[in-house]
């Protein structure tokens, strides 16, 4: 399918950003792991956990609350971290449940399966294997929805990778059409497809343990700077008297809380690992 056509498809199908659940698809809408956005009650928790973190971190470098009320406005930006890490997870979570979901598949069309009723073969499998919560499974009853009403599979692969953002995976819709158009071995595409996935995932899984160690490391500096402050009041009462309650104290606060905050979010994009 050309991917202007696959865009019409796409724009005529509820999109749901908001969440990866299995409800989504019995609601008639369908995820894009493109981007993620907190429901109601995560941004609620997660506004109060940045309000208090940017209020305790604004009352550390200023020792005034009604500066500190102002830096607590900070919380607006601490949402979008945790909606950055949750997309992210939940990226990993497809790309991992999705090779999963194409052995399911594979296996069944090894048996003799049709590719229509290998999803549903799939589908079991999946549940069986206790993964009834999984996003490949909901994935996967979405596909067998769309079938009964004469969509075709590649479609719909096609469409799962535009939606995932992950590169296997749309290689993989791409791989799946052209076989199905060009009537080629879709069994041995399939399993030279999975493999390479496989592949591409261990790699990913040696180089997060490999940089665990150094993303330890980061949020052990992240509270060096802090704590450093803190123990400065604790234990040298009036020793930075001087940076407090003026102008040029203040000022000269604003700067390193800046760069202090900027270093963070350089550490945390040199630490990120894309899928």
């Amino acid at each position: 399918m050309k991917k202007g056509k696959l865009k019409e498809v796409l724009k005529g199908q509820k999109i749901h950003f908001c969440s990866g659940k299995s409800s989504a698809v019995s609601k008639g809408k369908v995820t894009d792991y493109r981007s993620y956005c907190c429901s109601k009650k995560e941004k609620v928790i997660y506004g109060a956990e940045g309000m208090v973190l940017f209020c305790g971190l604004g009352y550390l470098f200023f020792r005034e609350w009604l500066i500190s009320a102002v830096v607590s406005s900070g919380a607006v930006f601490y949402i979008k971290k945790r909606e950055r890490e949750k997309k992210q997870t939940r990226r990993e979570q497809l790309g991992k449940e999705f090779c999963q979901g194409a052995e399911a598949i594979l296996n069944a069309l090894e048996v003799g399966y049709s590719k229509e009723n290998a999803v549903r073969e799939a589908i079991k499998d999946m549940k069986e294997n206790g993964k009834k919560d999984s996003l490949m499974l909901t994935e996967l009853v979405y596909m067998q929805r769309q079938l009964a009403v004469n969509r075709p599979l590649e479609e719909l692969f096609l469409e799962l990778g535009e939606r995932s953002g992950i590169a296997d995976i749309k290689t993989f819709g791409e791989v799946f059409a052209a076989a199905g158009k060009r009537g080629g071995n879709l069994v041995q595409i399939i399993k030279k497809d999975i493999t390479v996935m496989k592949e591409k995932q261990a790699v990913l899984q040696e180089i997060q343990v490999q940089t665990a160690s150094r993303r330890l490391e980061f949020h052990i500096m992240c509270l060096i700077v802090p704590g450093m402050i803190l123990y400065l009041q604790l234990f040298s009462p009036g020793f930075l008297d001087i940076l407090y309650h003026n102008l040029l104290g203040q000022l000269f606060m604003t700067l390193v809380m800046a760069v202090y905050l900027g270093a963070i979010c350089l550490g945390e994009r040199m630490t990120e690992i894309e899928i």
